[in-house]
């Protein structure tokens, strides 16, 4: 395998590495405790990796790895068409069979498997910017220059007279290298990332959007699975966002009773239905309770004191009447609550568009 003399983006350190994180100018680097800075990051903190763990999330790749995969009918016509592309058949025998390493609990690729089972055996290659067949020597004679043809733009050279003393030698090399611009052409690797800046925690975030979002067994909703990745704002956090709307506590939370007015304040056959139908609403809560105490719904929610039972009661007269009003804090919930699902869709779609962009040899979509 040839050595990459140069990654466009910081490539993964050694899983063995004792260089840590640091904060430096605003950036999170990573110092050894004797060679310094370094240009590469920890193993999982490289956009390389995540590369990597956006295609394992590919139906698509993982069939053309030889996995059952369920597809609808129009997911196999969709797949069958992307498997006969020639940048398809370049991808699986570049990339190989991406899901025979060892993962650990949360989805991911083990770092050791990745780094040494894949990433030097493949991805420096696919990633890194190879070194030139022609490129010169440290010190290049002549005829290396004249070799050079076409392609001498790309390099400076420099005459030194030999009995030139060494510390003016020292200084015209000094002034050619900062006279030089950091704007040549370094060429592509073989799968560029699509952009310059791209955010890597973003792209992280988003695959754990995904993951959780596309896992059968969670139960979280869109607002928890925020939570649960990014975190809540301060001011939402005593908005209560995460109490069904429709449980005890929720309606406990969102409503209130307003008058009685007009005829219906007469009627007193009304009034009594609506009693009655309160009474038997907190009844039934209280069996379904009883029932479904081992159930999740259930789990670490204390039962209702005698005050808001009575509330609840009163919640449900007032619903039979029809003079329930939100609380004013219910609609800065409701607000709340519908940006954090837009939030939370916003970056599961910018996954599932770099999972597509991944499968066509790109990576970096919407960042």
């Amino acid at each position: 395998m040839k050595k990459a003399s140069y990654f466009p983006h910081p490539q993964p350190l050694t899983p063995t590495t004792t260089a840590e994180p640091k904060q430096i100018g605003g950036r999170l680097v990573w110092v050894h405790p004797k060679k310094g800075r370094l240009k590469g990051v920890g193993t999982s903190q490289s956009i390389y990796y995540l590369w990597f763990e956006y295609l394992k999330r590919s139906e698509k790749y993982r069939k053309a790895c030889g996995y059952e995969v369920d597809m609808t009918k129009e997911e196999k016509k969709e797949y069958a068409s992307w498997f006969k592309q020639k940048k398809t058949k370049k991808l699986i025998g570049d990339f190989g069979n991406i899901f025979q390493y060892k993962t650990n609990a949360m989805g991911y690729t083990d770092v050791n498997d990745f780094y040494y089972k894949w990433w030097e055996k493949r991805g420096a290659e696919l990633f890194g910017i190879q070194d030139t067949e022609n490129e010169l020597r440290e010190f290049a004679s002549y005829e290396d220059v004249v070799s050079l043809k076409s392609d001498i733009d790309d390099y400076e050279i420099l005459l030194l007279p030999k009995v030139m003393p060494k510390t003016e030698m020292r200084k015209r090399v000094g002034k050619l290298i900062t006279s030089i611009k950091e704007d040549a052409d370094r060429g592509e690797a073989d799968y560029p990332i699509v952009s310059d800046r791209v955010d890597v925690e973003s792209l992280r975030n988003c695959l754990e959007v995904y993951d959780l979002m596309t896992d059968k067994n969670n139960k979280l909703t869109a607002v928890e699975v925020y939570a649960e990745v990014i975190g809540i704002k301060a001011e939402h956090k005593d908005l209560d966002l995460f109490t069904d709307a429709r449980s005890e506590r929720g309606m406990l939370r969102d409503w209130r009773v307003g008058l009685l007015k007009g005829k219906k304040a007469d009627d007193e056959m009304l009034i009594g239905k609506a009693l009655t139908y309160a009474k038997q609403k907190v009844q039934w809560r209280t069996k379904q309770r009883v029932k479904g105490q081992n159930e999740d719904i259930w789990v670490d929610t204390r039962k209702l004191t005698k005050d808001e039972l009575e509330q609840l009661e009163l919640i449900y007269y007032g619903k039979y009447l029809g003079i329930l009003e939100k609380t004013p804090q219910s609609e800065e919930r409701v607000k709340a609550k519908n940006y954090y699902k837009m939030a939370t869709y916003r970056l599961f779609n910018k996954a599932k568009a770099n999972i597509k962009a991944v499968e066509k040899g790109m990576f970096g979509e919407g960042h």
